[in-house]
């Protein structure tokens, strides 16, 4: 085959009398829109929820519109991915190295007390860990991890600097 993506719509062609082919088809196109309306809603809420509504501290009752806006922005997102990256591996190693140096100081500072720092300063270290990996990626880098990664623990470095200054205060 020119394009694997075609596998499966070409063997259902070449192997299934028109009604079975029409209801392959189907379900096809039903698993691929379940699968993104359930990654579209679980973003949305993780982006509207978990971290915009967590920063601004917005009413319960305002925090359906926000999840609404935030599925109208993962689904930018998602589409402005499909068109830079056609392959699905090269979105997830993409957006894993762009994501993960983001995310890891604060999933170990959750295991390991001493590593914590204040909720503003981790907030802006796992955002510095997120843009750093996506500029060196749009500059063209093969490995992208290590600047977010370096961007994070320096703001993590800042957010260590505060809590010991705000102890040495108190004594």
């Amino acid at each position: 085959l020119a394009s694997p993506l075609g596998a499966y719509p070409n063997l259902a062609e070449r192997l299934l009398p028109p009604v079975l082919k029409g209801l392959f088809i189907a379900g096809l196109a039903s698993s691929t829109l379940a699968a993104l309306s359930a990654n579209a809603f679980l973003s949305a809420i993780s982006l509207a929820r978990d971290a915009l509504l967590r920063i601004w501290e917005v009413p319960k009752e305002k925090e359906e519109g926000w999840i609404r806006w935030g599925i109208v922005a993962t689904s930018l997102w998602a589409i402005f991915l499909a068109y830079q990256l056609p392959s699905v591996i090269e979105i997830w190693y993409v957006v894993g190295s762009c994501i993960i140096p983001g995310l890891l100081l604060p999933l170990l500072s959750a295991y390991f007390p001493f590593l914590r720092i204040p909720s503003f300063a981790a907030f802006w270290g796992s955002l510095a860990g997120f843009l750093g990996s996506a500029t060196e990626w749009s500059l063209g880098s093969e490995i992208p991890f290590y600047s977010g990664l370096v961007a994070s623990a320096l703001i993590w470095c800042l957010g260590k600097v505060l809590v010991l200054r705000s102890r040495l205060n108190r004594t």
